[in-house]
């Protein structure tokens, strides 16, 4: 429980910094918290905000991210 109000305070951090490759990186942490909490909406949602964010980072990403949650993104 600790660790996801770290993240999400980072997160906030980083969204209101504009920092967001590092925000993109709080959303994947975060999806996977949720996953093991198995609070699975949550973690959807986390990991689409992970795969929109992503996008204009596409080309540094693909190689670890995009190829795996290429068919989960909305986009």
């Amino acid at each position: 429980e600790k660790a996801l109000e770290n993240y999400l305070s980072a997160l906030k951090i980083r969204e209101e910094i504009g920092d967001k490759g590092n925000a993109a990186s709080s959303y994947n942490n975060i999806a996977s918290i949720y996953t093991k909490q198995k609070k699975f909406t949550e973690a959807e949602q986390m990991l689409n905000k992970f795969c929109l964010s992503i996008l204009p980072f596409n080309k540094f990403y693909y190689g670890t991210f995009t190829r795996v949650l290429e068919s989960d993104c909305p986009w």
